[in-house]
């Protein structure tokens, strides 16, 4: 029990210097750290570390303005920090990272409250076609038999990104009325992003700099 109570004490410290560095708000980041921690098996909290860290370089390689903690719902970073204290893919991982970043950070992707609670239902597959998706130029759609074949992902796979709601399915059938009023025999031409799923994955992404532009107004 010692063993845990210096570990918490540790990775308390280690959270509130990574996510707060020079902002001032100590005290409010520190009863977050505490009350994360003490829901975590003390045998995750280098992850929790390890994505504080990460988070917080993001955030200064972005030069964004730091959010108030006081406008971050607590069940949001308690969620994202138990979520990717879970992990042990390193991809994903690195997302649940930019998560934490574009949720700490202002002028960033919106970070909803079903996000972690999504991202912890992924596979890495799953994820990495996500991004595919996203950053498909032209078409946004991608066949669906491509998918398989070439991107490796599982009709699996891709029932629980539809069954998440990120993916539509665009089907294709025979002009006829009988086709028309009975779907059943449609085909799956392909799939895209919903509007929730582009706004999950762009969440999922670590925050960008703002364009010179931007910077001069």
């Amino acid at each position: 029990m010692s063993e845990e109570i210096e570990l918490a004490a540790e990775t308390t410290g280690a959270v509130v210097e990574a996510l707060v560095e020079k902002s001032g708000a100590l005290e409010p980041a520190r009863a977050y750290a505490e009350a994360i921690t003490s829901g975590i098996h003390y045998r995750f909290y280098p992850r929790v570390v390890k994505q504080a860290m990460a988070a917080a370089k993001k955030i200064e390689q972005a030069a964004l303005p730091r959010r108030a903690y006081s406008e971050i719902p607590d069940k949001l970073l308690k969620a994202i920090l138990e979520g990717g204290s879970l992990e042990e893919d390193e991809s994903m991982q690195a997302r649940w990272a930019n998560l934490l970043a574009n949720a700490l950070t202002s002028d960033s992707a919106d970070v909803r409250i079903a996000f972690p609670k999504i991202m912890s239902e992924l596979e890495p597959s799953e994820a990495r076609l996500l991004d595919r998706l996203a950053n498909n130029k032209g078409d946004p759609r991608i066949p669906h038999t491509w998918a398989i074949t070439e991107l490796g992902v599982s009709e699996a796979d891709l029932e629980n990104v539809e069954r998440l709601e990120l993916i539509r399915y665009e089907l294709t059938t025979a002009l006829t009325y009988g086709d028309i009023t009975d779907l059943s025999g449609a085909s799956r031409e392909g799939f895209s992003l919903t509007s929730f799923g582009r706004a999950f994955v762009e969440a999922c992404q670590a925050p960008q700099p703002p364009s010179s532009d931007t910077a001069e107004t």
